[in-house]
């Protein structure tokens, strides 16, 4: 079997999940009116996966996530949790994955749609909107005639919007009185007719007046609303205290992509920015500034817009007036913002047609735009660009920013693995620096959920294959070039080199050949051999080495004394004020182990614990049980997993759940063999307080660590330091009083603040137009 999708409805909740080959999918929301659970769980055999939740404008709380499961049958259990930890409802699904086929992870081909257009002249005898006292947003679409359009618009309205938080405004331009009179037929449409035609920007200005909506969203009569369309423009106000207006993407109803935010050039002229292309292109697909967004899909605040007075009548009867509204936003000191998330269908021209040499309202356009290049022709000059010129920093307003593109082995999945989480904390220390972030995944899986969304949402735009046609295109941009891991590196430094004049920096995560030359079976050597020449030879070619461990940086620089090689925080932490305090150490339970079991010292150290060290603590402490949580983990050690009834596995945690496994466990183990470089579970659970108890390779780069941490490389001794921590009182709170001073002292946030600042941000070359 290939894709199974199927919807599950409980008392308290409602979802969607889909598989297919082994990953599973979930998309839900809790009931409204019910008490929330804390979480939502989905149980398999004994591994557990819990759901990201959020709670969405309306107050209800989603939930969403994707795992990994084996093929087979497989039972799935559903459960919400609530806040004391008890089960509150469970449903049940079974699933048969198959491997049938591998995952497409390329981007999907474009093929337009045939255009069906509106006709009919009645709406559906159930479209009906609910008289709402005070709405949180007001609809205002301006009509004039176009009957079968505007109904079309309003069923759209009707099926996918949450009506209870909305009123819909007509502004009725003096149309034919048949068309008004079906309008005025619809039960809660709120219709306001002007006795004159007033034009399209009156007509706007007019039916705002009416409007008693915090926000107002104008939304041209011949359009249709998707799916969620509301929601994600709302967000954009909750995060982004400076949003002024929020715009929409906008398709043709061929499917092709017509408008992802506005480009106003130096000359006065404008670019529908992605006409006619994939709308699912990354490159239109991220959150981000735009010089404006279309009035026929636009979310102001009411208190705003009346500040400015509406739209200009300067601009009457209509055109332009929605990108000089764009502007005296940005004067009052708010931005435009465009969130792809928000999608609209726009037939466009049906009212005004597309001739702007005809005797329509379309002969305006070019009138109004040499009227707009007058008003704003100091800001045009001083702070846009040439026609066509620079499209990718005209694209998101990045003209005077730092330019930086990210290159790893995919997009990081920062609640898996302790590479992800470095590259994803990076990427946010760089946006927080004012920096723009593109990054290109070198597996091409540009829709690797839910990371992708988030990294997008936070304004990263996510490069599209191949990388070579994207940098002759856009590389005379670029500030920075950062490449994470050297098989990265080697595939893409020839293009970087050929397309760009800017600083390449390189982390390489640890000493690869080192780490291999530590593994114990004899064909790990000849892997060796091969990593230390290609480490050595992409060092020839960055300007910038990076490696956690002092120890690698100094071997670095011996091999490659003319680079610049610097010690690479892989972790940052700073202090939470309003974090609550650690749970004693009678309310901890159980050994801890966390690891991401895609990488193979990883899955050595499980298995050499479970056959050398934990039996032996067992032995002398028989309640001691054992928590595995990770990701990635093979079938095989799973089933292993299972059989022993003192042991659990979580998989794929989030962040918040996983620092609840830390806070709530009497001590950590990590028993690792073979490794290079700092890692990150060793740190994690030293900021946390959780007791350690690691190997001389798990304390790699951190002098004076045994001080505060059991390091051994015996497993008796890891065993009887387990159990001393575990049963001893005085060691467990001499260690928790100690450990997490160790690591500020050495990882904290502002450290690799200075890093980011000084070599890629503050440094000369800029390739600033």
């Amino acid at each position: 079997m290939g894709l199974v999708r199927q919807y599950l409805k409980g008392r308290k909740y409602a979802f969607t999940f889909s598989a297919d080959r082994r990953s599973v999918s979930v998309k839900g929301a809790f009931e409204e009116n019910v008490e929330k659970p804390s979480r939502m769980v989905v149980r398999v055999g004994n591994t557990q996966h819990y759901l990201r939740t959020r709670a969405g404008t309306s107050g209800v709380t989603k939930f969403d996530g994707v795992f990994r499961i084996g093929f087979g049958v497989k039972i799935l259990r559903f459960v919400a949790i609530s806040r004391d930890g008890q089960k509150t409802e469970e449903t049940v699904a079974f699933v048969l994955l198959s491997n049938s086929k591998s995952a497409i992870t390329k981007q999907s081909s474009f093929v337009r749609k045939p255009i069906i257009l509106p006709t009919r002249m009645q709406p559906k005898p159930d479209l009906k909107f609910p008289q709402v006292a005070a709405p949180e947003v007001s609809i205002i679409i301006p009509v004039f005639n176009q009957l079968n359009y505007t109904i079309k618009c309003l069923e759209s309205i009707w099926k996918q919007t949450d009506l209870s938080r909305c009123e819909v405004i007509i502004g009725d331009d003096n149309s034919e009185e048949a068309n008004t009179n079906v309008l005025r037929g619809i039960e809660g449409l709120k219709v306001f007719i002007n006795t004159t035609e007033a034009g399209f920007i009156n007509n706007c200005n007019q039916a705002a007046a009416q409007a008693k909506g915090k926000f107002l969203f104008f939304l041209n009569n011949d359009t249709e609303v998707t799916d969620d369309w509301l929601e994600p423009l709302l967000e954009v106000f909750q995060k982004k205290p400076d949003a002024g207006v929020v715009g929409s993407k906008l398709v043709f109803p061929d499917g092709s992509l017509q408008e992802a935010g506005g480009i106003l050039w130096k000359d006065g002229s404008a670019w529908n920015y992605g006409r006619d292309s994939n709308p699912i292109d990354p490159a239109f697909n991220y959150f981000r500034e735009a010089d404006y967004c279309s009035g026929a899909a636009m979310l102001i605040p009411r208190a705003l817009f009346e500040a400015l007075n509406g739209f200009d009548t300067h601009y009457c009867p209509a055109y332009c007036e929605d990108a000089d509204l764009a502007f005296r936003v940005r004067q009052a000191g708010k931005k435009v913002y465009y969130q792809p998330l928000s999608e609209v269908v726009h037939y466009e021209g049906v009212s005004n047609g597309r001739d702007v040499a005809g005797t329509g309202l379309k002969q305006y356009q070019v009138r109004n735009q040499q009227l707009f290049l007058e008003r704003w022709k100091d800001e045009l000059t001083k702070n846009h660009f040439e026609n066509g010129q620079h499209v990718l920093r005209a694209s998101e307003r990045s003209g005077g920013r730092r330019v930086i593109l990210i290159l790893d082995h995919y997009i990081p999945e920062w609640d898996r693995d302790a590479g992800s989480r470095t590259m994803f904390e990076y990427i946010k220390l760089c946006l927080e620096e004012g920096a723009v972030v593109k990054f290109f995944a070198d597996d091409h899986n540009v829709q690797r959920e839910p990371y992708a969304g988030i990294l997008q949402q936070m304004g990263v735009e996510l490069v599209g294959f191949p990388l070579d046609g994207w940098l002759a295109k856009h590389g005379a941009d670029l500030d920075a070039v950062w490449i994470s891991r050297p098989t990265v590196a080697t595939a893409h430094i020839d293009d970087i080199k050929a397309f760009t004049n800017c600083r390449v920096l390189f982390y390489g995560h640890d000493l690869h050949f080192k780490r291999l030359e530590m593994e114990m079976e004899p064909s790990m050597k000849a892997e060796a051999a091969k990593y230390r020449e290609l480490e050595t030879s992409v060092w020839k070619d960055v300007d910038v080495i990076y490696y956690p461990a002092k120890e690698e940086c100094e071997l670095v620089s011996e091999l490659e004394p003319t680079k610049i090689v610097r010690p690479f925080p892989i972790y940052m932490f700073e202090e939470n004020p309003q974090e609550p305090a650690r749970p004693s150490r009678a309310e901890t339970s159980g050994i801890l182990f966390v690891a991401g079991f895609a990488h193979r010292p990883n899955r050595d150290a499980l298995i050499w614990f479970l056959e050398e060290i934990y039996p032996h603590a067992r032995a002398q402490v028989p309640e001691i049980h054992l928590r595995v949580c990770g990701s990635f983990m093979p079938m095989d050690l799973k089933d292993r997993l299972s059989e022993d009834d003192s042991i659990e596995f979580f998989e794929n945690l989030s962040n918040e759940d996983l620092h609840e496994q830390y806070l709530h466990a009497r001590v950590a183990a990590a028993p690792l063999r073979v490794g290079a470089g700092v890692k990150g579970k060793v740190l994690d659970a030293m900021f946390k307080r959780c007791p350690l108890v690691t190997t001389t390779v798990g304390a790699q780069g951190l002098a004076g660590i045994e001080d505060i941490a059991a390091v051994f490389d015996d497993p008796k001794q890891q065993a009887a330091a387990l159990v001393k921590f575990y049963t001893d009182p005085n060691a467990w709170e001499q260690y928790v009083a100690q450990s997490r001073q160790f690591i500020l002292d050495r990882f904290s946030r502002e450290h690799a603040r200075s890093l980011v600042r000084s070599d890629f941000l503050d440094y000369t070359n800029a390739n600033h137009p």
